[in-house]
């Protein structure tokens, strides 16, 4: 959500260069603060016998890739800047809005980590 209060500021007209920079603040705050936790979380619920290094490093180069995208896409962009039709470029951040929410249900079949069985252990330094 964070990301994609970040795309609506930064698009939505009139352009004003201080909204400008608090979406880009935004979006920028927010690859920070949820690319790590993402990639445990999909690295946990794929197994670690599925992780491969390869899909690893297209999950690290999927925002990479996203930014290239972006930059190669600006310069169409900017003469639409300020305009309605410009705010169109929040429309893959409310998708997957949009895919989580719809798949939110789905989670509750992910397997559970095995809980240990048998005694509990010794406090530390006990013996």
């Amino acid at each position: 959500a964070l990301y994609v209060v970040g795309v609506v500021v930064f698009t939505l007209p009139p352009m004003r260069e201080s909204r400008a920079i608090i979406g880009l603040m935004l979006g920028i705050k927010a690859q920070i603060l949820f690319m790590a936790p993402f990639t445990a979380i999909f690295s946990r619920l794929i197994g670690r016998a599925r992780m491969t290094n390869n899909l690893a490093t297209a999950l690290c180069l999927a925002p990479a890739i996203g930014a290239a995208l972006g930059t190669v896409l600006a310069p169409v962009s900017v003469s639409v800047a300020g305009t309605i039709p410009f705010t169109l470029a929040a429309t893959p951040a409310i998708a997957a809005i949009g895919c989580i929410v719809w798949a939110w249900s789905l989670l509750e079949g992910v397997p559970r980590p095995a809980v240990a069985r048998g005694p509990p252990a010794p406090p530390l330094g006990e013996t």
